[in-house]
């Protein structure tokens, strides 16, 4: 008997029911179309246009926003995002490696040239190449071929864990090549000279009514003939200048000096004077300049409707009196006290010598080191004058602003550090220093007070009291005091956009090394690139020297011989302009005009072509940190870069020495002749 097992099926009922069912019966369960809910056209049409709106409304307050802040912060500013309509997208970059390459073509066509401080004969007169080599100090350790070297990673720079291996991998691996950057310049071959008559300021000074006549004399004078008095007693150096583009003038102002012993390098007592030139350095005598007004002249004008209306004819001193007076004749006042009152009170003359009334006892008195620099804001520009005078209680920093018809001279008071010697501070202007002044605000003025530690300063131009808004961490044992104050520092050029969130100026720091193969001292400028983010402060690169290949001056004025002082001092950055850029390439073709002094005696001027590129490339070419930090492995690379900085200015000053040897007096001849004929 055969017996039959049943198959044991797994699986669904509906499985097992549609396998016994013709094909026709599966009809029932195929799947059904499922129908999903869409809203109408005119609502899709209805959202979007919300969308839309919303987006706008969002663009125009973040627009409102940006343009209407005038809060003075550190903070960066809520820049738009570029794609976002309405964005400054043409005024802002998010990275400083971004402004090598951006196009500014379309804003150079529209720049007016015949305004510019760039004449002709700048243009067309011969330059020369150079190569100059600078030491970055925001070298990316992080990102750099360095560590790899050793297999050391940086997860955590702050970790103290690593902080001895960051430590002596900076200080055993990082070298100076890994810091260097070199790139090229033009300088121009010819100099101009920038001179004054002394012999009619000595005149001026003289005058019995001038109370520091008896100052700038001596018994020995009457024995010498005019020429010899002016050449061993009478000094002018230091030729500080500014380009005012609303005036077409630079306007310059020089250190006069006079010592009773013939010693320049310790002059009784100093004066500063000014000068106006035009845009081809010819000297302009005679001028009338407006001066601003304020304080109590703004009331008067407040008061007088016809000042106002006067201001047409502001600029010829004889139309603007008899406009205010209502009177229709064009004639000279017959009452000359009160025409030379009318004058000072609202006009300014060059040239003319600043002085005013300071405790002169003893020697090294009077006003020392002025440098002259520009507070520009859109439809404002004042020349200011900053110099240090030791009024009795210790050598202090003072501005003076000789534009303005009161209140012309401000004294800075910073008592933190108990220093009584305050000198070679070195003045900038942030964005945040200009904003929202009036003839009644004045804002503020940056100072870096030590170059290396970085200790920067920020002074009211109202009362001249003073706050130290930043000081490096690095340790005092690491101070290097080779780095003095030469040259304001000036923002890039305003036809570049800005960075975001970050401030760049360049200036022209002095080299001052004692006893270094090349005299006694061993002065060069230098140059210097300084970003601010946050608060924060950082040198980002230093050229240790750059000479621009000049014979310079030797210190009895003969030769160019080392001997004494060697003295090559950057005294300002007078203009800086971008006139063209190259479509490809995208290379800047910039001209900055520097005024630098010889040996204490003779200030002249110099072009350089191409410092923006060479500024702007070192992002390019260098792996650097966008954000400097200050923290102790900054700290290491700092360490490293300015070590690099003194061993290099060192190198270029022996250097020097050996080609411009210090020249032997016919006496050191003599002697050494008659030495070696009695060793025969």
């Amino acid at each position: 008997m055969t017996t039959f097992r049943s198959k044991k099926v797994i699986g669904h009922p509906d499985q097992l029911a549609r396998r016994n069912m013709s094909p026709n019966s599966h009809s029932k369960y195929k799947k059904k179309k499922i129908r999903y809910w869409s809203p109408p056209s005119s609502v899709i049409k209805l959202r979007i246009l919300f969308l839309t709106v919303s987006l706008i409304c969002g663009c125009l307050l973040l627009l409102f926003l940006n343009k209407s802040s005038e809060i003075v912060s550190y903070a960066p500013k809520a820049y738009l995002p570029s794609w976002l309509p309405g964005s400054r997208n043409s005024n802002i970059v998010y990275s400083k490696n971004e402004l090598a390459n951006v196009d500014i073509n379309s804003r150079v066509r529209n720049t007016n040239t015949e305004r510019s401080s760039i004449s002709l004969p700048n243009l067309r007169q011969p330059y020369k190449s150079l190569t100059i080599s600078g030491f970055a100090s925001q070298l990316n350790l992080a990102k750099s071929s360095i560590f790899k070297k050793i297999g050391l990673k940086i997860n955590d720079p702050s970790d103290p864990a690593n902080l001895e291996r960051i430590r002596f991998s900076s200080e055993n691996l990082l070298t100076c090549d890994d810091l260097a950057y070199s790139n090229q310049i033009l300088y121009s071959t010819e100099r101009i000279i920038i001179k004054d008559n002394i012999k009619m300021i000595k005149d001026e000074i003289l005058k019995p009514s001038d109370w520091l006549s008896d100052k700038f004399t001596s018994p020995e004078d009457s024995t010498l003939t005019e020429e010899d008095l002016l050449s061993q007693k009478w000094g002018r150096f230091g030729t500080s200048s500014v380009w005012v583009e609303s005036l077409q003038y630079y306007i310059t102002v020089s250190r006069i000096t006079y010592s009773a012993d013939g010693k320049k390098s310790e002059p009784d007592v100093s004066l500063v004077r000014g000068q106006l030139f035009d845009r081809n350095w010819n000297e302009v005598k005679g001028k009338y300049i407006p001066k601003l007004h304020t304080y109590s002249n703004d009331r008067e004008r407040h008061n007088n409707p016809r000042h106002k209306a006067c201001e047409e004819v502001i600029n010829d001193p004889l139309s603007y009196y008899n406009c205010l007076n209502a009177k229709s004749s064009n004639s000279k006042p017959q009452d000359e006290k009160e025409w030379n009152k009318f004058l000072i009170k609202n006009y300014i003359v060059y040239p003319k010598t600043f002085h005013f009334e300071f405790n002169a006892v003893g020697k090294g008195k009077g006003m020392e080191d002025p440098r002259i620099i520009l507070r520009k804001t859109a439809g404002f520009e004042e020349p200011m004058v900053v110099f240090n005078l030791d009024n009795g209680h210790g050598r202090k920093m003072f501005s003076l602003f000789p534009h303005r018809s009161e209140r012309d001279l401000l004294q800075f008071n910073y008592h933190e550090d108990g220093n009584t010697v305050q000198k070679n501070w070195t003045p900038f202007f942030s964005k945040e220093d200009l904003t929202g002044l009036t003839d009644f605000y004045s804002g503020y003025v940056h100072f870096i007070k030590r170059m290396h530690p970085l200790e920067i300063l920020r002074c009211s131009l109202v009362d001249g009291s003073c706050k130290m808004v930043y000081k490096s961490r690095i340790s005092s044992e690491k101070n290097i005091d080779i780095i003095r104050g030469g040259t304001q520092y000036v923002p890039l050029p305003t036809i570049l956009p800005e960075v975001y969130g970050k401030q760049i100026w360049i200036g022209f720091p002095k080299l001052h090394i004692n006893k270094c193969g090349c005299g006694e001292r061993f002065y060069r400028p230098m140059l210097s690139i300084l970003v601010e983010e946050n608060g924060v402060f950082n040198q980002e690169m230093l050229v240790p020297s750059l000479d621009f290949e000049t014979d310079v001056l030797s210190w009895d004025e003969k030769n160019s011989a080392c001997g004494g002082f060697n003295v090559m001092s950057p005294n300002s950055i007078s203009a800086w302009e971008v006139l063209a850029q190259d479509p490809k390439t995208k290379r800047f073709d910039d001209y900055l005009t520097l005024t630098y002094g010889e040996s204490d005696s003779r200030s002249s001027v110099i072009t350089v072509r191409g410092i923006l590129d060479y500024v702007l490339n070192i992002y390019k070419q260098k792996n650097l940190q966008d954000t400097y930090k200050d923290t102790l492995l900054d700290d290491f690379i700092i360490k490293t870069s300015f070590k690099c900085v003194a061993d290099s200015a060192a190198r270029t000053c022996k250097e020097y020495g050996l080609t411009h040897p210090e020249k032997t007096t016919d006496t050191d001849t003599t002697m050494n002749v008659a030495k070696q004929s009695n060793s025969l």
